[in-house]
């Protein structure tokens, strides 16, 4: 009971200092200042700053994870261990590096073999065509 009981008080001290910390005093450069005359656009570019690091590693991970998963899945042999050892080292630039070295070849090869089949495909139907005709 006494342990529920301080833990309650200490509950109620706490929601208590809040209203008290509004109306807080600042020290600056020894002076007592109200809180409000300290400028608050430092705590917001720097939060801001944060904001944006974070979110620009977050994406940054996840395109250097992609294309870990890319090499391990798209390439064989010596260039398979070659590209994960230069992307896992180099981090952020070995997966700059595997994407325009490699994966928009590939995409670029893939765009021209669709085209061939498809060209391929095309004249075969009309060759069949024309040997119904006769």
């Amino acid at each position: 009971m006494k342990k529920s009981l301080s833990i309650m008080t200490s509950v109620l001290a706490l929601l208590s200092v809040q209203p008290v910390l509004a109306e807080a005093v600042c020290k600056v450069n020894g002076q007592t200042v109200p809180c409000d005359n300290i400028p608050q656009w430092p705590f917001v570019i720097f939060f801001g700053l944060m904001a944006f690091l974070f979110l620009f590693l977050t994406i940054t991970f996840i395109f250097w994870l992609w294309m870990l998963v890319d090499v391990i899945r798209n390439e064989k042999g010596n260039d398979l261990v070659a590209w994960f050892l230069v992307i896992f080292f180099f981090q952020l630039v070995g997966a700059l590096i595997y994407y325009f070295a490699r994966k928009k070849n590939r995409e670029k090869e893939t765009k021209a073999e669709d085209k061939i089949e498809t060209a391929s495909s095309a004249e075969a139907k009309t060759e069949d065509k024309s040997k119904t005709k006769k």
